[in-house]
């Protein structure tokens, strides 16, 4: 499958999984989790603290546990595939997590996440 052809909540899943590694959080602290009703979350566990980010609804064919981490793991392997670049660009650049990075990171905050010096312009880029 093409990064292009994912259900939307997975895109926006990829969208916030690039903000958090952005913000220097490691791959192993954050989660794609799917409840029952077909909602899907990026879940940030770091720091003794979680921070989680409605990414929408899967299509039927994904709600039970093996098929979303199958998609999961596909979209993963699909995003770190090296010709895929300008496509993942892409869906940073559209993420709501990109065009909503100001209220993440001031939610962040409040909850008590703290974070290194982020490289100038990581998440604008």
């Amino acid at each position: 499958m093409k990064l292009d052809e994912f259900p939307q909540a997975v895109k926006e899943a990829l969208g916030y999984f690039e903000a958090f590694r952005r913000l220097g959080f490691p791959a192993d602290d954050i989660f794609f989790t799917v409840y029952r009703s077909g909602t899907a979350q990026v879940q940030l566990h770091s720091q003794g603290l979680q921070f989680a980010c409605g990414v929408g609804l899967l299509p039927a064919r994904y709600k039970t546990q093996a098929a979303s981490t199958k998609l999961w793991a596909e979209a993963c392997e699909v995003w770190n595939a090296a010709d895929n670049k300008d496509i993942c660009e892409s869906v940073w650049n559209f993420s709501h997590a990109k065009r909503e990075v100001v209220g993440m990171l001031a939610a962040m905050t409040d909850k008590g996440f703290k974070w290194n010096r982020v490289k100038e312009g990581a998440l604008l880029n």
